[in-house]
């Protein structure tokens, strides 16, 4: 099975809580793993 990559942007952070911005067309589904990269770290939501 092929995985598609929407790509988007995190646009508030509260604790544990984070809030992701995605464009329309590239909404991921409900309940998708969130990868977070930056030039520092990556890291991995579920």
């Amino acid at each position: 099975m092929a995985t598609a990559t929407a790509t988007g942007k995190i646009t508030q952070v509260i604790g544990s809580t984070f809030d992701a911005e995605f464009d329309e067309a590239s909404l991921p589904a409900i309940y998708n793993a969130v990868k977070v990269e930056s030039e520092e770290k990556g890291v991995k939501i579920d």
